[in-house]
């Protein structure tokens, strides 16, 4: 069964059985304290992803974000997906992107709910989704930009009513199972900060638990716009958020993006030839995490400018 029956029989209870019949809760994925490090798995096999998630952990991650697009589909079932999950007790998201176009929108969600069915905490859930018109993310390799990335046409928001209706009873339905949902936006475009706070309070405004939103970045100029538009979505939006730039110019969106209100750093446990090099790696992050003091302790009217 590929999630169907949860769908229509409104999901299931917030609490999971393990296989001594025990009782314990879903991890949540947007209640861990922030900033985090997520280690994105981009496995073949069962096999590979416990073990990234293994050495992961001891590199310093304390999330995981799995990609379906990336395991094998002959494990795209509860058996291996629970193998996967179970092999730890941090929160895993389950990322399912139209990197190819072997399947329908539908059929992605139903193996991300298989998944939650599996103990997943999170669903990554494309802001066009069910949007027939979406733009394929399979003609557009990950990190790349529209030809034209400073034209304003932002991808995946679809503001289609029938599609965004579609969207909140999807966001419901994993509600009532206990899990949460992440809707993501991939721009392809340069965004200024009053256009990326506008997108994000339009996909917060659809019921999910966190919002991350991708634009480009080519230049630095555009990285200080990136900042800034981190620091505006943290004054701004109620729920939990990840703000980064695709782009060699956008790599420091990713380090110094959560010092300034994003919620976590995705990374890679190592560099491979299938991974996204411009994800830095955990023990790199970690690193920083606690050799950077970055943190605001005292209020401005206690703070003394008067040092050498």
């Amino acid at each position: 069964m590929l999630g169907s029956a949860a769908i229509a029989a409104g999901g299931i209870d917030k609490t999971m059985s393990n296989t001594k019949g025990e009782i314990r809760l879903r991890p949540s994925f947007a209640k861990l304290p922030q900033p985090f490090i997520v280690n994105v798995i981009r496995e073949k096999d069962p096999e590979s992803a416990i073990a990234s998630i293994k050495n992961a952990e001891y590199d310093g991650a304390i999330a995981h974000d799995l990609h379906l697009t990336s395991l094998g589909q002959p494990f795209h079932n509860y058996k291996d997906l629970r193998r996967i999950i179970a092999s730890t007790a941090n929160p895993q998201l389950i990322l399912n992107y139209r990197y190819t176009n072997d399947m329908s929108d539908e059929e992605r969600i139903k193996r991300q709910i298989l998944a939650i069915e599996a103990g997943a905490a999170a669903i990554d859930i494309p802001a066009d989704t069910f949007d027939p018109n979406y733009t394929s993310y399979g003609s557009a390799p990950e990190g790349s930009a529209e030809p034209n990335a400073n034209s304003y046409n932002p991808k995946e928001l679809s503001m289609d009513p029938a599609v965004i209706e579609k969207q909140m009873k999807l966001i419901e339905t994993v509600h009532s199972m206990g899990a949460e949902v992440l809707l993501s936006s991939h721009t392809r475009v340069v965004m200024s900060s009053e256009q990326v706070v506008s997108h994000a309070l339009e996909m917060q405004s659809r019921g999910a638990d966190m919002v991350k939103i991708v634009s480009v970045c080519m230049n630095e100029d555009q990285l200080i716009e990136a900042f800034k538009s981190i620091v505006a979505l943290k004054r701004t939006l109620k729920v939990p958020f990840q703000y980064q730039c695709h782009g060699e110019h956008g790599k420091l969106t990713r380090v110094v993006g959560p010092m300034l209100g994003s919620m976590l750093v995705f990374c890679n446990q190592r560099f491979a030839a299938h991974t996204f090099n411009e994800q830095p790696l955990v023990h790199a992050m970690r690193s920083v995490f606690q050799n950077v003091d970055w943190r605001i302790a005292k209020p401005l009217e206690e703070e003394n400018f008067n040092q050498t």
